[in-house]
């Protein structure tokens, strides 16, 4: 009995797309959820975890800054939409954006001022939905 070319490329497409799913859940969603995390990272407590209550999704991605948090706070302090940028990569933080937001390359003395209550969105939308 001659096999349906049809269905030897539906049954291709099936298995390898099995394949790529499970390498996908088994080796990459894992790595995905704890990039740069340490196990003690990924495991101990974290500031707000007593307010979480069940979580659905629950990730902890980190790096390390190998510098005092005195030189490394005027940095994060003036992250932001609108202020110093995310310090990702540029290129694609600005895909489909006519000004495009750029990561500083130095301290800004005018984002060094932040209290508590300052809003701080992370695109243009969010900020136009916040006036």
């Amino acid at each position: 009995m001659k096999k349906s070319p049809i269905l030897v490329r539906l049954l291709a497409v099936i298995t390898q797309g099995t394949v790529i799913l499970t390498a996908y859940i088994i080796w990459a969603r894992p790595f995905q959820l704890s990039w740069g995390a340490t196990a003690l990272e990924i495991n101990q407590s974290m500031p707000g975890d007593e307010r979480r209550g069940k979580s659905t999704f629950l990730a902890t991605r980190a790096i390390t800054i190998n510098d005092t948090p005195e030189n490394i706070w005027p940095w994060l302090i003036q992250m932001g939409y609108g202020r110093a940028g995310f310090y990702g990569y540029d290129i694609l933080e600005n895909l489909g954006s006519e000004r495009g937001i750029y990561s500083a390359d130095r301290i800004l003395p005018k984002f060094q001022n932040f209290t508590i209550g300052d809003v701080v969105p992370i695109s243009r939308v969010a900020q136009l939905s916040l006036h």
